[in-house]
């Protein structure tokens, strides 16, 4: 009998995601990317068993991470400037500090003046 907890399989795949920086939000992001299950499903669901195939879904993705894979492109998707991008191996993962150039730019957008043009500057 699995007496293995979503709980369980929570602190286990942080422990094996130590050498990140946000372990335990990388262990979270994939177990519900692994269960299709939004963050109030996976605290709510705490204490109910685990599937294995749930916790073999789950160790492929921290193994990928392990080997150097980023987050973005294991889970499919990349938030920028409060929306979802679709992201994977041959497109660039937009850059949190990139926010930041383009709120600069809308600054200055805003006054009368030259049209700007974005040129070669990205993956798409």
């Amino acid at each position: 009998m699995n007496h293995k907890t979503l709980d369980w399989l929570f602190r286990q795949t942080a422990r094996e995601l130590s050498f990140s920086s946000c372990p335990f939000i990388e262990a979270r992001l994939f177990i519900q990317h692994s269960a299709r299950m939004t963050e109030a499903e996976f605290f709510h669901h705490l204490d109910s068993p685990v599937l294995v195939s749930l916790e073999k879904k789950v160790n492929r993705l921290v193994e990928k991470r392990k080997a150097g894979w980023p987050v973005a492109y294991l889970l499919g998707k990349k938030e920028f400037w409060s929306l979802e991008f679709k992201v994977n191996r041959w497109v660039l993962i937009p850059r949190p500090e990139t926010e930041l150039l383009v709120e600069a730019v809308l600054s200055l957008s805003l006054s009368p003046g030259p049209a700007i043009l974005d040129v070669g500057t990205g993956c798409g």
